[in-house]
């Protein structure tokens, strides 16, 4: 069998005329028609098909009113018998599907009642039992159509867009124009459409809308969402009559909501923007809005910044500024804050037992703080808890970090001071001496002044950050210069607290110095050896007086020696050098002393020598063995011309008139030559002459 009319599958929108011709025309006793609609399980009965005259084809007419009514596909079959018997079976059957389409295709303008300078509207088409086989649009009142989307075809139950763009530029803002589109299906049936548009430029709506809060710290957890309420007022008789779309968008110009509603306008209209915590908790944004009109005029707010604050500030690294725990006064806390969004507004302290959150001691707290000091007045001997909690802008406190310490407002820091009591250094080299200080005492010591003084030697120093128990060996290098030798003391001490330790400092001679030294030393020994020995021999010949005179400055040049040659043997060159610088000195002086009294011996000698012979020439006859004696107590210093004017001047007559002429004649000399010897010795005594 085969269908002949309609040969294949196919569309209709009315009654179809239906052709079949079985494969043998023998023993064919009727063709029957059998339809099943979109609606129905199984095939029914139709209709029976009549052969035609002189022909084997077999035809009917199929009306819609013989269908269900419903559009859609439909199986029509023509089944062959061979017998009139209903139970007989089928000897062949053939089978069509018809699709009744009575319907006109879709067509939906989409958009809204506003449009700007040449929109491009879309037009959404469809059919859908047949698909849509034509398209066409116009627009009228001075609009036009630019592009009308090169529409091809649709097929049936599917949607299918035309980007339809329309030329206003002969239009002014607040006309209004149609767009009429129409469409055919694949089996005639025609649609159309038609949508007027109020011509729309410029967004004419509240610019500055309100927000709610209007920025800050918002308190928002991964969990939780926060709405913000955006303003919009009305803008009186002008205001559009569009509908207005808000859209909120963050700092990356990422929109995280939008709505959608008809402005009122007189009164203001409220639209909301949900901040969800699970992107946004724990993050500082900003956030504006873009109002737009239907006509996608838009406007952009100005932006707000918020801090979706999710958790508390933190406290890190609370500790006692010392790093040790034990304090006699007010003492530093160092500490590090955090927080996530709102940031830190303000820190507060208290003691050992809790108190209500803002009801402690507050701290004077800027973004760069990262310490404080602890008012400690009030506060009992003992153990203390400090605990400190930080509160953020969100007014979320944290949990309060503790520090434990010991306070003793009656005890004084104490440092030991410590090194070897003595030193020393050959001049022109150096030498370190170490100095050891300990805080003995219960606290920290923040600073710590150091210092070292002596005549040929200063230091100072700081220790900072000198902890209880803590240790500092401070090393001085001593470099004393050549002419710095000698022993001096050098007095160590600390301040604030006060420690001090004296230590000798002796500078010795380089071995340069030693044997300039020696060699000084030994000249002026060799000086004094002699000295010596001519003040030992004068000694022997001179009155008391004059050995007195020779000793009393001799004695402090051999002390001098004496002295500097124990130094010497000790190694003591400082000594040496000392003694040395006075040696010169006392040797002029005790050299001077020698040749005064030598000379004055020297003069009496002579004096003498004229004196016994001017005795011998005038008192001749006395005794050729007698000379004559005198007293050694004194240097006469007569010159042999003063001897003959008392020769000239003696009677001869008389020993005792002698005696008398020479005692007068040698203090009259005396005190005319400036021996000294009448203001120095006293009067003139003579003896006489004595047997040799």
């Amino acid at each position: 069998m085969e269908w002949n009319d309609p040969s294949s599958d196919g569309d209709f929108d009315s009654d179809v005329f239906l052709s079949v011709d079985p494969s043998s025309d023998s023993n064919v006793h009727n063709v029957t028609l059998y339809v099943q609609g979109p609606d129905q399980d199984s095939f029914a009965y139709t209709d029976e098909m009549t052969q035609g005259d002189g022909t084997n084809n077999y035809t009917t007419t199929l009306g819609k009113d013989q269908l269900s009514g419903t559009h859609g596909d439909y199986d029509v079959k023509a089944a062959v018998y061979n017998a009139s018997d209903e139970t007989a079976p089928e000897t062949e059957t053939d089978t069509l599907t018809l699709t009744l389409d009575g319907k006109s295709p879709s067509i939906n303008i989409e958009g809204g009642d506003y449009v700007a300078d040449d929109p491009t509207i879309s037009i959404e088409l469809s059919d859908e039992h047949t698909g849509v086989d034509s398209f066409s649009v116009d627009a009228t009142d001075d609009a036009s159509i630019e592009d009308n989307g090169d529409f091809d075809s649709c097929d049936a139950d599917e949607t299918c867009t035309v980007e339809v763009q329309v030329d206003t530029s002969d239009l002014d803002s607040g006309d209004s124009f149609d767009l009429d589109a129409d469409a055919t299906d694949d089996v005639g049936n025609q649609g159309s459409s038609s949508k007027t548009f109020d011509f729309d430029t410029e967004y004419n709506g509240d610019t500055s809308p309100s927000f709610d809060p209007e920025e800050g710290n918002i308190l928002l957890t991964d969990d939780d969402e926060e709405t913000l309420e955006i303003t919009l007022d009305g803008q009186g008789d002008d205001a559009e009559e569009s509908d207005i779309t808000v859209t909120c968008y963050d700092g990356s110009d990422d929109e995280f909501d939008s709505e959608t509603q008809d402005v009122d306008e007189e009164d203001s209209t409220t639209f909301d923007c949900d901040v969800e915590g699970d992107e946004y908790a724990g993050s500082t944004e900003d956030i504006y809005v873009e109002m737009c009109d239907e006509a996608d005029n838009c406007e952009e707010s100005e932006t707000r910044t918020y801090n979706f604050d999710a958790n508390p500030p933190v406290l890190t690294d609370v500790e006692a500024a010392s790093e040790v725990n034990s304090f006699n006064s007010d003492f530093d806390v160092n500490f590090e804050v955090a927080d996530d969004a709102s940031g830190v507004e303000s820190l507060e302290y208290y003691f050992d037992s809790s108190t209500d959150e803002g009801d402690g001691t507050s701290i004077d707290y800027s973004d760069d703080s990262s310490s404080f000091e602890v008012d400690t007045s009030g506060l009992s001997e003992g153990d203390h808890t400090l605990y400190l909690r930080a509160k953020d802008n969100a007014e979320r406190w944290s949990e309060p970090e503790t520090i434990d310490f010991n306070f003793y407002p009656n005890a004084d820091p104490k440092v030991s001071l410590s090194s070897d009591s003595s030193i020393e250094v050959a001049a022109g080299s150096s030498k370190t001496l170490i100095a050891t200080l300990e805080n003995t005492g219960k606290f920290y010591i923040g600073s710590l002044d150091f210092s070292a003084s002596s005549p040929v030697f200063s230091d100072s120093q700081t220790i900072s950050d000198f902890g209880k128990g803590d240790t500092a060996n401070l090393e001085l290098e001593i470099n004393p210069a050549e002419q710095d030798i000698g022993s001096y003391d050098l007095q160590l001490s600390t301040s604030n607290p006060s420690s001090s330790k004296t230590v000798n400092l002796r500078v010795k001679a380089s071995e340069d110095q030693r044997s300039s030294i020696e060699s000084e030393f030994q000249s002026q020994l060799s000086k004094y050896e002699r000295l010596k020995s001519n003040i030992t021999s004068l000694r022997t010949k001179v009155g008391q007086q004059k050995t007195q005179n020779l000793n009393a400055n001799f004695s402090a040049l051999n002390e001098s020696i004496n002295n500097a040659q124990t130094a010497m043997d000790n190694g003591e060159y400082y000594k040496v050098e000392s003694e040395l610088s006075s040696l010169n000195d006392e040797y002029s002086k005790a050299s001077q002393t020698y040749q005064t009294v030598k000379e004055h011996y020297d003069s009496s000698r002579t004096a003498m020598m004229f004196i016994a012979l001017f005795g011998i020439v005038v008192i001749g006859g006395l005794g050729a063995g007698a000379f004559l004696i005198y007293s050694d107590d004194f240097d006469v210093g007569i010159e042999p011309e003063d001897l003959k004017q008392i020769g000239s001047d003696v009677d001869m007559d008389s020993v005792d008139e002698v005696k008398q002429k020479v005692e007068s004649k040698v203090e009259d000399l005396t005190d005319s030559n400036g021996s000294g010897a009448k203001s120095e010795e006293g009067e003139f005594e003579w003896d006489g002459f004595k047997d040799a």
